[in-house]
Order: structure tokens, then sequence, then C-alpha cells
């Protein structure tokens, strides 16, 4: 427990710091062609801990995603965050669930991440 602590004030640190290097405009995007469900795995890994510890169940759709241009350590960091937040704020809520539906832009006029 402490250990997972201890890593989720480690990422928090730096996610105020990435954050400040940004608003600085010191860090550039590394924009790579990829497979977003690369992403999409290693979020729900980074929060099954929490999700758990918070009795949270979080469903994930991504199909038909094409490869795309993204950083993967920013998309990271912002589902990271969002899903961080569905916890923080739906701790009151009946259904602790979080769905997480991926789709390419265009498509029922969403983006590319769109909230369920």
């Amino acid at each position: 427990m402490l250990d997972t602590e201890s890593a989720r004030l480690s990422g928090l640190i730096n996610n105020v710091l990435e954050l400040s290097r940004r608003e600085k405009n010191q860090r550039a995007f590394d924009m790579t062609r990829g497979d977003f469900r690369d992403v999409l795995g290693a979020v729900q890994t980074i929060m099954a801990a929490q999700l758990a510890r918070e009795d949270f169940e979080l469903t994930i759709a991504a199909e038909n995603l094409p490869l795309f241009a993204y950083d993967r350590d920013v998309m990271i960091q912002v589902l990271v965050n969002l899903i961080a937040n569905g916890i923080k704020f739906g701790r009151q809520a009946e259904t602790r669930r979080i769905d997480l539906d991926t789709r390419p832009a265009g498509v029922a006029g969403q983006g590319v991440l769109a909230p369920v």
C-alpha cells in the first residue's frame, strides 16, 4: 500500500512538473504513429490498483481504431488524470463504473476520444 501511494504521489509531482514545462513551451511533443490500444492497455495497468482499492470498474471500448500519430506519454497522462478524477468525484455514485469509449474522428460526430 505504501509503495502504491508513494508511486501515485511521485506521479502527481511529475505531472505538475510536466505541465509547468509545457506551459513554458519547454517540452516538444513526441508524435509517433501507433496503435492507441497500447496506450489504453498501459492506462488500465497503471490504474488497476487504484480502481480495485476504490471498488471501481473500468470498461474500455476500442474497436476499429486506425493507426494515428500521438504522444504516448501525454495520452497516458491525460487518461490517467481523467480516470483519477472520475474516481475522486464518483465515490458517492451508486454505480462505480468508468466507461472509456474510443472511436475514430468523425464517427458519430465525436473526436478521437469521446466520453460515453
